[in-house]
């Protein structure tokens, strides 16, 4: 994607390509300053490949990873903007939070300008209004528990793996080892709408704009009758022809029914399919 449309307080969902146009890794860009980015990712590989691609290219680019010195909280759901109204104080020179747009973010503070700093972007995993705030290691217990006790009366509750995993795949939200992986491609994943073919020159685009032309498989969404155990890598078949793999599954709170995404031939992939 285009970073220089990118503006201060920012952000947008990208890929980081191979020149197979395999997905190294995904995440979140934010752009803090003229010249200072943020990337929030999945893999420490990013930080290794941009590295490389700085070396190899000579540019005057330093490449920092905070690692775990840095923590994510993720709050999200209906009621999160009024939980966090409890607890958020911004600067006036500072977007506000009821100003926050998708992909928006601020810095802000816990309750007042002496409180622990963090970083609040309106971005998550879960398909809902949601938030996420980043901190340093050392703030993020009080922040924690600033959150907690704010969202008492909302029902805030602790959200498990499970929980955010069923809410990523009604949302229709890719991951990797899943959806994407070394043995396919970013249109294959159905990450085609964060590739930027108007962007002149970046890593794969040969490769992406030959197969975007030419689409052997894609990537659908399955309803089924009841509550059957669907797994990741289990085959899905039209009689006795095998024609794509499942990639993601879950019974779903929302539908009432197993639901799951699948990689299936593009011969196969019309909307209403059986």
């Amino acid at each position: 994607r285009d970073t220089s449309k990118l503006s201060i307080h920012r952000g947008f969902y990208a890929l980081v390509c191979d020149a197979r146009g395999t997905v190294i890794d995904d995440g979140t860009l934010f752009r803090l300053e003229d010249t200072a980015f943020r990337w929030c990712c999945g893999s420490d590989n990013s930080a290794l490949h941009l590295r490389e691609q700085a070396e190899a290219l000579k540019l005057n680019a330093r490449v920092l990873s905070l690692g775990d010195r840095m923590v994510n909280l993720a709050l999200q759901g209906p009621k999160s903007r009024d939980i966090l109204r409890h607890v958020v104080f911004t600067q006036p020179s500072r977007p506000s939070l009821d100003n926050l747009k998708w992909f928006g973010f601020t810095i802000a503070r816990l309750h007042d300008r002496d409180g622990p700093m963090f970083m609040l972007c309106r971005s998550g995993f879960t398909g809902e209004l949601g938030y996420e705030l980043f901190c340093d290691r050392a703030d993020a217990v009080e922040i924690w528990d600033a959150l907690m006790a704010a969202g008492a009366d909302h029902g805030l509750v602790p959200m498990g793996g499970h929980a955010l995993d069923m809410l990523r795949i009604e949302a229709g939200l890719m991951i990797a080892g899943a959806e994407f992986g070394p043995d396919v491609d970013a249109m294959e994943s159905g990450l085609g709408f964060a590739v930027d073919f108007k962007k002149s020159e970046f890593i794969g685009r040969a490769a992406l704009e030959r197969n975007a032309a030419s689409v052997r498989r894609k990537l659908v969404g399955l309803h089924f009758p009841d509550d059957e155990t669907v797994a990741h890598g289990e085959a899905v078949f039209v009689g006795r022809e095998q024609v794509g793999v499942v990639t993601s599954a879950c019974t779903s709170p929302h539908f009432g029914h197993t639901i799951a995404m699948a990689r299936v031939a593009i011969e196969n992939a019309e909307l209403g399919n059986t």
